[in-house]
């Protein structure tokens, strides 16, 4: 059986000490001969109600399997330090799968037809070669393209939104 504890850690512990603090809370968990998994180390957390009076602290979980302890063990262990504001001990049937990592994607314009936009630009584009007199061949320069491309959007956008 694996286990799961978190802790809530008081903020009155210096970002220094709590290093060695949560390296210490590994240390006795391991002599009581728990096997630690996994963990998550210990950052700062703005707390949804206050805990005894603090708004915010360091909040880390601990994996372990039990070894020849019990799980009422880690109660013990865990109680005896007043940095700890709280813990939560759950049995958990395996380790939790890492979570993949989220990336922010821009969420499209509301009105805005991106077909729409790709083919004025190419539009744009065509009209930029024919005044210059180059071939198709011959590219614009980014700074004049973004240029034209920056004022056929405002055109655009002038119809549709009506600025």
């Amino acid at each position: 059986m694996i286990y799961e504890t978190t802790l809530i850690i008081s903020p009155k512990v210096s970002q220094a000490g709590l290093e060695d603090f949560w390296k210490d809370l590994i240390k006795k968990t391991e002599e009581e001969h728990f096997v630690v998994e996994k963990q998550v180390k210990p950052y700062s957390r703005a707390l949804a109600y206050p805990i005894k009076k603090h708004l915010r602290a360091y909040v880390g979980t601990i994996y372990f399997r039990e070894g020849n302890s019990l799980p009422s063990r880690i109660k013990e262990i865990f109680s005896n330090h007043q940095e700890i504001l709280r813990f939560m001990l759950l049995a958990l049937s395996c380790l939790p799968k890492p979570k993949p990592s989220m990336h922010r994607v821009q969420a499209p314009v509301a009105g805005l037809n991106t077909k729409v936009v790709q083919k004025n630009i190419s539009i744009i584009q065509g009209e930029a070669q024919k005044e210059s007199g180059r071939g198709k061949e011959e590219a614009l320069s980014g700074a004049s393209l973004a240029e034209e491309i920056d004022k056929k959007l405002d055109e655009i956008l002038e119809d549709k939104i009506g600025f």
